[in-house]
């Protein structure tokens, strides 16, 4: 449980680090880049490097495909948390815990218990409840669309390492390291490539306040996605996604909040007790 909630914490502090690069003038494509090769270096060098174990891995091919949705989603967070808020960030990457939960029942044949579906019926409907929005308060139009795409690409992304997990032999500490490590590498690589294509000057990437903050963004990111793959070895997925999601919203929700002056109505305060509930259930 204590890794679970370290996994929790970790991606608040992801939502949080996107804030105050907003409040800093840090550029997000330069950050994000440099977010990236940390994020790789800080597993490769913490858990040593075996080129031949990986190229011979059987997760590489999703590794691959996880890196090149974290390359985009990012960029999503970054919007998402600077101009709509964090708890809609961390609402809309969560409310994705249907997608993998329903594939854990479907392809991995883990059992639905009342505990279970009672856990998941409280977790989804504190996700819509936290998602309702303020009506003095409404999503400009041109943003709407990210919500929903931070959804979508975050359900497949989180399937794809549940499924790496489960059925490619990602078992210990070290295993969930060089994974995340790699789809890092993978996801720096494509951010080099796309330095061509996007509208920033040469010496901002070596400005300091830019790479200071790819740097701090880097560490969090690899150990809030190491302590995601590594905790989940421990729990069915019908079990782990529901907690795991439910709390990076409260949790975030509260954060945006306390730190932010995010506004909470009184729809989404039920929405957070019904998030604090369904985690209760879920360990009952």
């Amino acid at each position: 449980m204590i890794l679970l909630i370290s996994a929790i914490v970790a991606y608040i502090l992801i939502y949080i680090c996107f804030k105050f690069i907003d409040v800093f003038k840090i550029d997000n494509t330069v950050s994000i880049l440099w977010n990236y090769l940390v994020a790789s270096l800080t597993g490769f060098l913490v858990f040593g490097v075996d080129f031949q174990a990986l190229i011979s891995a059987p997760w590489l091919p999703i590794a691959i495909v996880v890196g090149l949705i974290f390359y985009g989603v990012f960029h999503l967070f970054a919007i998402c948390s600077q101009k709509i808020s964090i708890t809609m960030t961390a609402m809309s990457s969560k409310m994705s815990v249907i997608i993998p939960v329903t594939v854990s029942l479907i392809i991995f044949s883990e059992m639905l218990t009342t505990v279970k579906i009672i856990g998941i019926v409280l977790t989804l409907l504190s996700l819509f409840l936290i998602l309702k929005p303020d009506r003095n308060n409404p999503i400009d139009k041109k943003y709407r669309i990210v919500p929903i795409l931070i959804f979508i690409f975050t359900g497949i992304s989180d399937t794809l390492i549940k499924y790496a997990q489960s059925s490619h032999g990602i078992t210990d500490s070290i295993d969930s390291a060089r994974f995340v490590s790699t789809l890092f590498g993978i996801s720096f690589l494509v951010a080099l490539l796309a330095v061509p294509f996007v509208k920033v000057k040469p010496k901002a990437y070596f400005l300091p306040r830019n790479v200071l903050g790819g740097f701090i963004l880097g560490l969090v990111n690899f150990f809030a996605v190491f302590l995601f793959t590594y905790s989940m070895i421990n729990y069915e997925g019908s079990y782990f996604f529901p907690i795991f999601n439910s709390g990076v919203v409260a949790g975030s929700a509260l954060m945006g909040f306390m730190f932010f002056k995010e506004r909470l109505t009184k729809i989404n305060l039920i929405g957070l007790l019904l998030a604090t509930i369904a985690i209760i259930t879920m360990n009952l």
